[in-house]
């Protein structure tokens, strides 16, 4: 059944986030399409988040649910599940909806405009952040090295918030490849929108506002797992 947008929402044990963003998710869609799926994707949740994710899907035709046990896999099984989309465009948005939701028409509309991509990004001019100090230093040293070390013009990787053309970005993760093992972690959206960019695709970055509503573990000893990927990233591209 082919349909208009497809909003994928990852979730690893978000089952206090969970109901509230796929509400919000509706509410919003609601506004500027009606052809739209909205898929959970539980990346092997240990919390209540396959039962409330299950629980949504009652009488929701519009809404699905998917589980995958060989997780957490960061963005891996998320991008597996794409495959799987109705929609003419795929979004995906991060369950605990750090990125206000009230920004996704405006990416909608610039992929219908002809961009390849559009992604929310809080270090472009009239975006507005609020977080610890700490954390903005960290993502900015994290950015500004992607765009030097690989040439990007993107100004922020991470955002949660993300809008393709489907054969766009079927396209792209085919070339990415499943990652096993967390080898890639949250390197995995970096590396999307560097391929894009090497491939001439057109990357349409609107400011958001963006808050953080709650603290995530940062895990530096992870994060300095994926100097190998992206140096062997380097050399093949």
């Amino acid at each position: 059944m082919n349909m208009d947008l497809s909003v994928f929402v990852p979730a690893y044990n978000e089952d206090m986030y969970l109901p509230g963003t796929v509400k919000k998710i509706e509410k919003v869609l609601n506004q500027f399409t009606k052809s739209f799926e909205i898929v959970i994707i539980d990346d092997a949740s240990t919390d209540l988040t396959n039962k409330i994710g299950t629980s949504l899907t009652t009488n929701e035709k519009n809404i699905k649910y998917v589980r995958f046990e060989n997780g957490p896999s960061k963005r891996e099984n998320l991008a597996a599940s794409f495959t799987k989309s109705n929609g003419e465009i795929i979004a995906f948005a991060d369950s605990d909806i750090l990125v206000s939701l009230g920004y996704m028409p405006a990416l909608y509309h610039e992929v219908r405009r002809g961009a390849d991509i559009a992604i929310g990004s809080r270090y472009v001019k009239g975006s507005k952040i609020n977080r610890r100090l700490s954390r903005l230093l960290v993502s900015k040293i994290y950015n500004n090295f992607l765009r030097l070390y690989f040439g990007s013009s993107v100004r922020d990787h991470q955002c949660g918030l993300k809008i393709f053309r489907k054969d766009v970005i079927l396209d792209l993760i085919k070339n990415m490849k499943y990652v096993e093992n967390q080898k890639r972690g949250w390197f995995w959206d970096a590396e999307l929108l560097i391929r894009a960019q090497k491939n001439g695709l057109k990357i349409s970055e609107l400011p958001i506002e963006w808050e953080c509503v709650r603290k995530r573990p940062f895990g530096l000893r992870n994060q300095l797992k994926i100097i190998p990927y992206m140096l062997r990233l380097k050399r093949e591209i």
